[in-house]
């Protein structure tokens, strides 16, 4: 009992606050999403009226406000981010995928599955056990992505989080069951510039909903720059050092947020790519002695 008091609460993380403080403010220029919310408020508890009431307004709401499909631009008829069309082109991995980075390989197995680790897994022995990605970072996903994380949309952060959780459900998630996520941290400097850290918030949103505890316990001590144009050798070379536990004797099981000690440890990031941040992620983790470090990306490029 002890133990579980000792636990932060997912909502208590800087990331949840941060998270519910952007969305407050995006609130605050959207009619639909005020009136959205207070009927959301009405409608809560038991009564048949006030239930009925709040669903004949919210689809009022929907008329005089429709929600806009954050891909194609078109109005949502699903009152969603995405409309039906959009949603249907999500592309989800196919073929056979390699069971430590998830790369998907054409036809190697027949209807789909999982082989053994890809030469290059076998080549580089990344650090976490396995990486996993519900969706393809290409088309619609790539543009809800985008969305979020450089036009500071967050009230998308909630369709990232419906994928990830597809990630969880994922046979290399439920054994062993998830016991803590880690975001990946960005540099103090590239977080004043955008205002926030996009895998901390998914992290958060991903906790709460499925109550996970979050331990916000890396941090990034050296700017590497932009490695969306470099290859997986350069990137290990370019994130060498650059991420450490940020208190050690916490990460080790003193206490506090920070405790990663003997337990299942998933990183959360927003796409896979090559995996090098993910491997430098795993190996600074390692110094606070978990029982593994498994990884969690919203989609795979």
């Amino acid at each position: 009992m002890k133990e579980r008091k000792d636990r932060q609460d997912p909502e208590d993380s800087t990331d949840a606050r941060t998270l519910q403080r952007l969305q407050r403010e995006q609130r605050r220029t959207s009619p639909a999403a005020v009136l959205a919310s207070g009927l959301d408020a009405f409608s809560v508890g038991d009564h048949g009226l006030r239930i009925w009431i709040a669903k004949a307004l919210k689809n009022f709401v929907n008329a005089l406000f429709p929600c806009v499909c954050v891909a194609c631009g078109e109005v949502s008829k699903t009152g969603g981010f995405l409309c039906v069309d959009c949603s249907v082109r999500v592309e989800r991995p196919r073929g056979t995928l390699c069971v430590c980075c998830s790369r998907s390989f054409a036809g190697a197995i027949e209807g789909g599955g999982f082989c053994g680790p890809c030469a290059e897994c076998l080549r580089l022995s990344p650090a976490f056990e396995c990486a996993v990605a519900p969706v393809r970072a290409s088309g619609v996903v790539r543009e809800v992505v985008h969305s979020f994380k450089y036009e500071g949309r967050v009230h998308l952060c909630g369709l990232l989080a419906d994928w990830m959780q597809e990630g969880l459900a994922d046979l290399r998630m439920r054994d062993p069951p998830v016991e803590v996520l880690v975001p990946v941290p960005l540099h103090r400097a590239r977080l004043r510039e955008r205002g926030f850290n996009q895998a901390g918030l998914v992290a958060a949103e991903l906790g709460r909903r499925a109550g996970i505890e979050v331990c916000d316990v890396l941090e990034r001590v050296r700017e590497t720059g932009s490695q969306a144009r470099l290859g997986r050798s350069q990137r290990l070379g370019n994130l060498r050092a650059a991420f450490r536990l940020r208190n050690a004797r916490d990460a080790r099981g003193a206490g506090g947020c920070g405790r990663i000690a003997e337990r299942h440890v998933v990183l959360v990031d927003d796409v896979l790519t090559t995996g090098a941040t993910l491997d430098a992620c795993a190996r600074a983790l390692g110094r606070g002695r978990p029982k593994s470090v498994r990884a969690l990306t919203v989609a795979r490029g």
